[in-house]
């Protein structure tokens, strides 16, 4: 990936972004009846009957766990300003 990708990046979607830099950072093996696909980035694994299908359970569940992370951060964000308006800070 260039830095131009890298810039280019801002503007696609969570599922995009995942989409393009995710053969990169996936690693996948076979395990007795099923495939295994791990993230190297989160560390995050999931298994599948085929190895697409690994991918794609490993794919949602990334999705999701950015979209619970967003979720934090907006939790968070609507704590500390409820904070500073109570206590004027």
């Amino acid at each position: 990936m260039t830095l131009n990708d890298e810039k280019s990046m801002d503007r696609l979607s969570d599922s995009e972004a995942i989409d393009r830099v995710f053969n990169d950072l996936i690693w996948i093996s076979k395990d007795a009846d099923c495939f295994v696909a791990v993230d190297y980035l989160t560390h995050m694994a999931e298994v599948g009957s085929t190895e697409t299908e690994a991918v794609e359970n490993l794919k949602q569940a990334i999705r999701e766990h950015i979209s619970a992370v967003k979720s934090i951060l907006e939790q968070m964000r609507d704590f500390d300003r409820a904070f500073r308006e109570e206590y004027g800070r």
